[in-house]
């Protein structure tokens, strides 16, 4: 494993993994899946809780899969339209979010969360999946680029997970610092979002992505910190040098 990269991002640490350090090593096929796309670099928190952007540039359109049930695991509904038809008419942007959205570009936000981290937050089966989207979203992204969560299990074909898979390799020896065991596509410990984009926005929504990731690994680490009291989690020590 690489040597550490610890930054301070509004005065907290954090571990940054370059994407060119994941993407450009020879054991990993990550390459070889040109649709899907590491568009980050990947963040790791105190806790393990790791996050990062991919990309897909060949996206499914929105308004035919997500009115036809549960193909890609997301939940949809069609008696959500007359929002759509109020939004062409005063928001066109934003429509452009839900139809021929296959002609634009799908930002993934992944997030991955140790199984420690998960039975603590799932110790309350009411509010423990909540409190999961909470972190990962409050204060992170812009309600208006109407992000969806997603169940990857249904989300991801074989191939794509090879991008997913190559990461997770790279990020398990740091969770073996912790007591982790590795992660897998078998865990639950997944927290995944789509939003669809024109490719004229790229840049930008790119730049609010990855800064995104940060801010959302910082609210699991101030929410474990501050409700860990009894010290149960093991938190990994992350030192500027």
């Amino acid at each position: 494993m690489e040597r550490q990269e610890i930054i301070l991002y509004k005065n907290k640490p954090l571990e940054r993994i370059t994407a060119s350090n994941i993407v450009l090593r020879e054991e990993t096929p990550l390459m070889k899946e040109k649709r899907l796309f590491l568009a980050s670099d990947v963040i790791v928190g105190e806790y393990g809780i790791t996050g990062f952007v991919a990309v897909d540039n060949k996206p499914e359109d929105r308004w035919w899969s997500y009115t036809e049930g549960d193909r890609i695991g997301v939940k949809w509904s069609v008696e959500d339209s007359p929002l759509l038809v109020a939004w062409k008419v005063s928001n066109p942007k934003r429509l452009s979010h839900y139809i021929n959205t296959s002609t634009g570009f799908k930002m993934i936000r992944y997030f991955v969360l140790p199984s420690s981290v998960q039975e603590f937050f799932r110790r309350d089966k009411f509010l423990g999946d909540p409190l999961i989207n909470k972190c990962a979203r409050e204060g992170t992204i812009l309600e208006e680029f109407d992000e969806v969560l997603v169940n990857p299990t249904y989300a991801f074909s074989g191939e794509q997970r090879e991008l997913i898979d190559g990461i997770l390799e790279h990020i398990n020896p740091r969770l073996e610092k912790i007591g982790e065991s590795r992660l897998s596509w078998e865990d639950y410990g997944h927290a995944v979002y789509f939003s669809f984009h024109p490719w004229q926005e790229y840049k930008p929504i790119l730049e609010i992505g990855q800064e995104s990731i940060m801010n959302s690994v910082l609210n699991f680490d101030k929410f474990l910190s501050h409700f860990d009291q009894r010290k149960t989690l093991k938190k990994r020590v992350l030192e500027l040098k």
